[in-house]
């Protein structure tokens, strides 16, 4: 580009492997101001730019974990050191996204992507960007406070948003599924194109098959959010029907895309007539690091367990199976999206959280014999510390 200065690790240069590139906007941002601060300073920074650069190593963990980052190499300790700055008092914005977030103690990336990171992306989802960035630029503790409420807020209203335009669009996806597509091309006039990625996740989420979700945006414009699963590129099937797309762009498993609305019907056909030429995608997978039974995993090895995060992108969390297990208990809690489940096996029982996932496993009674698959972690209440399981999935036991 014509510009005075390119900040840019890919084009670094030196060979593969020779300098690290992944870093998000955030750190290449962060890791410029370290520069230019020891460039005036040297060495020996004044306690005014330490605490600057301590302090702002929390926006870049948030940063790169909700740009899904690689958490390998320079980015986990970058984000270890992170976490553990978020709370201090030069960005009272991040305190106070934790505090309404509902994080107590020293934040996970888990934190981070599922509680933190959405609420900051409902800003803009919600046509409320500014929000967003005077949280993190204010220096007001009592403004700070105020501006996590209404980001709190307008996720809420993001996630009652994003369930109407699945309701109004799944029908439409349970036909193109039985009709055996390879695609998934939904929308509608009145869609809100905020949330159509998320939506377009979850109907991929569903059916396994590239997911391309619209909106009409304006007179002779509709705008898309398209997500693909692993092992399929959706430029390339956009590439399939490109002369009736008036623009796109995106790589592999995430793109966006606008065409005339008009034209929507000539459009689905052009888009099963590309996915039909590429390779079908593959049934979606869960891989599983070692099966154990429920009293195989203490609160001390988990704890071992733990000085493997961050955990997250190229670095996940560890899965565990556990066959043949007993539900001896099935309840909602919270909202009544969650459930809390006790499954038993041998005289060994296990408490094991399901998050919203009270829809899905509604059927699941007492006496039901299940394989369980789950993340371990430790639960700590009133000084009792024991083992707890996120279940990532369910099935019923052959």
């Amino acid at each position: 580009p014509d510009a005075t200065a390119l900040v840019n690790p890919w084009m670094a240069g030196g060979g593969e492997g020779a300098f690290f590139p992944h870093f998000c906007g955030t750190a290449v941002a962060y890791l410029l101001a370290w520069g230019l601060l020891r460039r005036c300073s040297g060495d020996d920074l004044p306690p005014a730019h330490r605490r600057f650069l301590v302090d702002a190593l929390g926006l870049v963990a948030v940063a790169t974990i909700a740009d899904v980052m690689p958490l390998v190499g320079p980015n986990r300790a970058l984000v270890t050191e992170g976490l553990r700055t978020l709370g201090n008092r030069g960005f009272p914005g991040l305190r106070e996204l934790l505090r309404v977030s509902g994080v107590r103690g020293e934040p996970s990336a888990q934190d981070i992507g599922f509680r933190v990171a959405p609420r900051l992306n409902a800003a803009g989802r919600m046509g409320r960007t500014e929000l967003a960035l005077e949280l993190l630029s204010t220096e007001n503790g009592a403004r700070a406070a105020e501006l996590a409420g209404q980001l709190d807020a307008l996720n809420l209203a993001r996630r009652e948003l994003e369930l109407r335009e699945t309701q109004a669009l799944e029908a439409a996806v349970e036909v193109q599924r039985q009709r055996g597509d390879r695609v998934v091309f939904v929308g509608r006039q009145d869609a809100a194109f905020g949330v159509l990625g998320i939506v377009a996740n979850r109907f991929l989420d569903a059916t396994g098959l590239p997911s391309l979700v619209w909106a009409e945006c304006g007179p002779g414009l509709a705008r898309g959010s398209a997500r693909g699963p692993q092992g399929h590129d959706l430029v390339e099937l956009l590439d399939g029907a490109s002369g009736l797309l008036d623009g796109y762009g995106g790589h592999a498993r995430a793109a966006g895309f606008h065409f005339d609305p008009a034209k929507s019907g000539q459009l689905a056909a052009a888009l099963r007539a590309s996915a039909a030429k590429l390779p079908e995608p593959e049934p979606p997978t869960l891989e599983v690091d070692m099966e154990v039974g429920p009293s195989d995993l203490s609160s001390a090895l988990v704890d071992q367990l733990a000085r493997l995060a961050p955990f997250g992108e190229q670095n996940p969390e560890p899965v565990f199976l556990a066959s043949g297990m007993t539900v001896a208990s099935s309840r909602p809690i919270g909202d009544g999206s969650h459930l809390e489940m006790r499954l038993e096996r041998n005289g060994s029982l296990a408490r094991a959280l399901a998050w919203r996932q009270a829809d899905r496993w509604a059927s699941v009674a007492p006496g039901d014999r299940v394989d369980a698959v789950f993340h371990a972690g430790v639960n700590a209440f009133r000084g009792r510390r024991s083992v707890e399981w996120t279940l990532r999935d369910l099935r019923s036991a052959t």
